[in-house]
């Protein structure tokens, strides 16, 4: 596939005590991109580390480089966490 890649994009979620929302569920974020890759879609929360502290994102794409899951684990029966 030469240099294709799949861009990756996240809401951003913050944690409230151990609930997880996301205040602006429309916003999307770009979180990178990978070498080209089949993912199956798979809502999760990704935390990675930035100079300003832990940065949270729901996604439903392949992990991005950088980003590991988030603490607590969220609970996402319906795949979406709440809004705030």
């Amino acid at each position: 596939m030469g240099d294709a890649c799949v861009g990756l994009f996240g809401v951003p979620a913050e944690c409230l005590g151990e609930q997880w929302c996301m205040p602006e569920p429309a916003v999307q974020v770009f979180l990178g991109c990978r070498p080209f890759t089949i993912c199956k879609p798979n809502p999760r929360l990704v935390c990675t580390a930035s100079d300003s502290g832990p940065r949270a994102f729901h996604t439903v794409g392949c992990t991005p480089i950088g980003f590991g899951p988030c603490e607590p684990q969220p609970s996402l029966p319906d795949g979406t966490p709440p809004p705030c």
